[in-house]
């Protein structure tokens, strides 16, 4: 091969390395970055450091991607010798050497001046040392460092602290079974003992669930305690409309009242007296009075444990609000409307008003 040609392969080799070098050490500081981060991320979860050597495939896939642009940008030989010719004043001459055999003309030939190739490659260089650095310490990170914060615990003491005050609220008001109570503290003390934020669903899971499993008690004992506050309300407003507008009604009214009554406490814990005088429909108003007193305390009592379970997040303001309504009644108007009618009303009406 002649000296020409030589020159030529030699600038086409030396331009395809700084191509290769300018589009291969971008794509290997990005692969840096995210293999460190795997890196990181794979050792936190357990994987030990060996299997994690995988990631230099990258870099020959990052090299391989360079050359194959590299050879995209080269420029055809005979452009690069026309620039040659061009350069180097040959009169065209290095141009028709290309085609056939110069003979004597080839030692007319000026030496070739070859173009000056440099690329800047500071900046992509030091950006590949930082990202080399950045893996280097991924891999010599401990074990324990690594999965400093997925071991922290999580931080749920708040919410544990009121679950368990919710659940000794409803075992104290005997809304919930005491071994059923038990069990369910156990749980949440064993959850907020091995809580972690290395699976935060997987705790917060656990969390509702308990909180779930309480709610879902007080919400039977909260329908059944407001179907009772209902009907000692209304037994109670009953019992405080008739000690009051007794001169007012029929005596046939007055024993429906007693009737209605009767049906309304049912089973609840009443003197003995009270419970005779209701049985047999008799008007007596001091035991009315002991009635009427007997039902505020078990109303009195219903709000309270009511007030609890709102307080301690387990019911709504508007279910309180309806066990705060029962027994509430419009005693003058009642009064006034049984005036109006000379004590000539039915039940219902009684009752309505």
């Amino acid at each position: 091969m002649d000296l020409q040609n030589q020159a030529i392969q030699q600038f086409r080799r030396r331009l395809t390395v700084l191509l290769v070098l300018k589009y291969a050490l971008p794509l290997a500081t990005l692969w840096g970055f995210i293999w460190g981060t795997a890196v990181i991320a794979l050792r936190a979860s357990g994987m030990e450091r060996k299997p994690l050597l995988w990631g230099l495939m990258g870099l020959a896939a990052c090299l391989t991607a360079a050359l194959l642009r590299a050879r995209r940008q080269i420029p055809p030989e005979t452009t690069i010798r026309a620039l040659f010719d061009e350069q180097s004043g040959c009169g065209g001459l290095l141009m028709a050497g290309a085609e056939q055999e110069l003979g004597a003309w080839r030692q007319r030939l000026p030496a070739l001046n070859l173009p000056y190739l440099h690329w800047d490659g500071r900046r992509a260089g030091t950006l590949l040392a930082i990202a080399a650095g950045f893996v280097f310490l991924s891999f010599l990170v401990p074990q324990g460092l690594a999965d400093l914060h997925f071991r922290s615990p999580l931080e749920i003491d708040q919410e544990i602290g009121r679950l368990l005050q919710q659940i000794a609220l409803l075992k104290g008001e005997s809304m919930l079974d005491p071994k059923r109570a038990e069990m369910l503290a156990e749980k949440a003390a064993h959850l907020r003992e091995h809580s972690s934020g290395k699976d935060p669903a997987r705790t917060l899971e656990a969390l509702d669930h308990l909180r779930h499993l309480a709610q879902e008690a007080a919400k039977q004992a909260t329908e059944q305690n407001t179907n009772r506050s209902q009907h000692l309300g209304e037994a109670q407003v009953l019992a405080e409309a008739l000690l009051r507008n007794a001169d007012l009604l029929d005596p046939q009214l007055v024993k429906g009242v007693l009737a209605e009554l009767n049906n309304l406490v049912g089973e609840d814990s009443l003197p003995p007296e009270v419970r005779e005088a209701l049985r047999q429909q008799q008007f007596d108003p001091e035991q009315m009075k002991k009635l009427a007193g007997v039902l505020r305390g078990h109303m009195d009592q219903l709000k309270g444990r009511m007030e609890k379970l709102h307080m301690a997040g387990l019911i709504d303001a508007e279910t309180l609000a309806r066990c705060r309504e029962a027994g509430e009644c419009d005693y003058e108007g009642l009064r006034t409307f049984l005036k109006d009618r000379s004590g000539k009303v039915s039940l219902a009406d009684f009752k309505s008003h």
